[in-house]
């Protein structure tokens, strides 16, 4: 076990001890690596890898919990990979991703960006998020496709301000070129019927009415506005 000391003083400068592991560097091949890994079993369970900040106290924060990348001068910079292993006569492991609740302003937030690019002709990452395959090809019951859901917070007020939250799909901006399109397409079979795609506003409560739905182009200043076609 290898534990840094307490700061016992009464000072807000009386700080606990801080651990410190570096790998070696190099001047001209690649830098040490920095392995952590926990006991395997031949029969049992391995051992879990438990990574966290501690409690804050009356009148502070907890501390920050940073992964972060080297940056690079001559290539790209290091990825970030997330990853279950694979399972042999169970289900595969999930990864969840979880902010913590709080009782004063709102709740955390999420945030998923891809890189920005300054270089010419190119364009920033993208953000894909993929369900699962089935993979079985049993003729009876093979497996199904994993789903995709996004749903808006619960507004659990009493209040009829205290609304649920919305779902926004927006493309992105251009400076000078088209602004981009939002696609929605339902999937394809290879034997059987493609799937639909449903838009229906939600039914009303006791006292209210059920949502409108608006399908309209925008309005243009040089030429024809956009057609809404039907088929």
């Amino acid at each position: 076990m290898l534990e840094a000391g307490n700061g016992s003083g009464l000072s807000l400068n009386d700080n606990g001890g801080n651990i410190g592991l570096y790998a070696g560097n190099a001047a001209m091949g690649v830098g040490g690596s920095f392995l952590i890994l926990t006991g395997k079993s031949i029969q049992g369970s391995s051992g879990a890898l438990d990574l966290s900040t501690g409690n804050a106290g009356i009148s502070g924060v907890s501390g920050d919990f940073t992964a972060t990348t080297g940056s690079s001068s001559g290539g790209r910079s290091g990825e970030i990979l997330l990853s279950t292993g694979l399972a042999k006569d169970g289900a595969s492991g999930s990864i969840k991703l979880f902010v913590g609740m709080g009782d004063f302003s709102d709740g955390g937030d999420v945030v998923l960006s891809a890189g920005a690019t300054t270089a010419q002709a190119q364009q920033g990452g993208s953000v894909f998020i993929n369900g699962g395959d089935g993979l079985n090809t049993h003729v009876n019951d093979g497996g199904d496709g994993g789903d995709i859901n996004l749903f808006g917070g619960f507004a659990h007020g009493l209040n009829l301000n205290d609304n649920g939250v919305d779902i926004n799909m927006e493309g992105g901006t251009a400076y000078a070129g088209y602004g981009g399109n939002i696609l929605m397409t339902s999937g394809e079979s290879i034997l059987s019927s493609s799937g639909s795609i449903v838009i229906e506003s939600a039914n009303a409560g006791t006292i209210g009415v059920s949502g409108s739905i608006i399908i309209q182009s925008g309005t243009t200043s040089v030429g024809d506005s956009g057609h809404v076609t039907l088929h």
